[in-house]
């Protein structure tokens, strides 16, 4: 298994069943400084792998005709790219079966937009340091101060 350098910024895979929920996260992801790839199957998601330039996977454990766990067992076989399983469906023994298997992170839906950039850039980050990725991870955007309260006489 090998990690494949990646370009910058990073691009990220994700494989989700739901068009709403594509576009949800691709708007999401790009709006972290990444690039986003969205596809609806395991037939799709091979071919989107064979150009090995992602960075990252963000797959459905739950797909209407596919078993996103076996998908994710596949992609496992032949890389080394994280996989971030995020779910609607799964319960404790899915998310201990996929972490103890095959992957990196698991997040439930709903999911917090923040929460998932931070994990996405966790996972690239510690993908770099085992060497797969030539770049930086974009950084998190700038938090404005909180206003500070004016001070009692």
């Amino acid at each position: 298994m090998r990690l494949t350098p990646t370009p910058y910024p990073p691009r990220i895979l994700i494989v989700d069943d739901e068009q709403d929920m594509r576009d949800l996260l691709i708007d999401l992801i790009e709006s972290g400084g990444f690039r986003a790839q969205a596809v609806a199957d395991g037939t799709e998601m091979q071919r989107a792998l064979a150009a090995g330039d992602h960075a990252l996977l963000i797959l459905d454990l739950r797909l209407r005709r596919e078993d996103g766990l076996a998908l994710a067992r596949a992609v496992r076989q032949d890389s080394a790219i994280p996989i971030m399983i995020l779910t609607g469906k799964g319960d404790e023994t899915d998310r201990i079966l996929s972490l103890e298997l095959v992957a990196d992170d698991f997040l439930m839906k709903p999911f917090n937009p923040r929460e998932l950039l931070a994990r996405v850039r966790a996972l690239i980050r510690r993908a770099g340091e085992r060497g797969g990725a030539t770049e930086a991870v974009p950084a998190a955007p700038a938090e404005p101060e909180p206003a500070l309260a004016p001070e009692s006489a």
